[in-house]
Formats: C-alpha cells, sequence, structure tokens
C-alpha cells in the first residue's frame, strides 16, 4: 500500500486517520520491542493502580474502578490516535508502542466482560444493562471526546 500524507481521503472527501499498520511493518530492531513491552507493563499497572483507587473509594457491587479506567482509556486512546493521524504528531513506531502496547494494556475488555459475568450471576440485571450500555456508549463518546481536542488544540 502506497505512502499517503498519514490520513486517508473519506468518501466525504475530507482526511480520516490511517490505519494501524501491522506491527512487523514499523517495529524494527529489538529496541522497538523493549519499548512495546514496557509500554504494555506501563499501562497494565497503570491499569491495575487507577482501577483499584477508584474501586475502593466508590465502592459498591458496581464495576466502577474498570467502568471509569475503560472510559479514561477510550478518551486517551482517542486523544494518541488523534495526535498521530490527524496532527502527525507521531510516526507508525511511536504510535504502535502508545495504542497497542500501553493503551491495549490499559484498557480491558476482557475484564470488563469478566465483570458483566459475575453481575449477570449476581441477578444485578439493570447494574449489568448499565455497564454493558454505559462503557460502549460512553466509550464511543469519550473516544469522539478525546480526538475533538486534539483536532481542536492543534487546529486541524
Amino acid at each position: 500500500m502506497p505512502r499517503h500524507d498519514g490520513c486517508l481521503r473519506n468518501r466525504a472527501g475530507g482526511h480520516a486517520p490511517r490505519r494501524m499498520p501491522a506491527g512487523g511493518a514499523v517495529m524494527s530492531g529489538w529496541s522497538h520491542w523493549l519499548l512495546f513491552a514496557a509500554a504494555g507493563a506501563l499501562g497494565s499497572l497503570s491499569r491495575l493502580i487507577l482501577s483499584s483507587l477508584i474501586g475502593n473509594l466508590l465502592g459498591g457491587v458496581f464495576p466502577w474502578g474498570i467502568f471509569l479506567t475503560n472510559l479514561l482509556g477510550c478518551f486517551l486512546f482517542g486523544m494518541a490516535w488523534a495526535a498521530a493521524g490527524v496532527l502527525h504528531l507521531l510516526g507508525d513506531a511511536p504510535r504502535l508502542i502508545i495504542l497497542t502496547g500501553f493503551m491495549g494494556a490499559f484498557t480491558t475488555f476482557s475484564t470488563f466482560i469478566f465483570d458483566c459475568r459475575v453481575l449477570l450471576e449476581q441477578g444485578q440485571w439493570l447494574l449489568l444493562a448499565c455497564n454493558i450500555c454505559g462503557q460502549i456508549a460512553l466509550g464511543l463518546l469519550a473516544l469522539h471526546a478525546g480526538i475533538r481536542l486534539v483536532s481542536a488544540l492543534g487546529g486541524a
């Protein structure tokens, strides 16, 4: 696929951020792989600390720790995506390290699903519906807000 200016044209003629490349296409050398691994470790530690703090602060049956961590992760992912694809502040390797390494470890769909299963087993139907709908709908809004914020700050 030929290189573009960091964007692909969308149907309306405007620009849309390009898709993330396959890992091997931009990750060359051990230093990139070590940075990727370190970003993943930092992302998972950040998720653990933040979700634990939030869970301890808010308590209750509803999984607030992972819920709010996932929303923050969606927002940060949107900001990083826009910084890379819209403002062209990141090359392919740093973008892959940040979005897949850090953010992939920070946001936790598998934990989300597990928390849903626990609510299901407990018969907490309303909380289950709030968790599913809330994380998906608010996650999309947070992602969009992150993209808009970075685009507005960058004048794009």
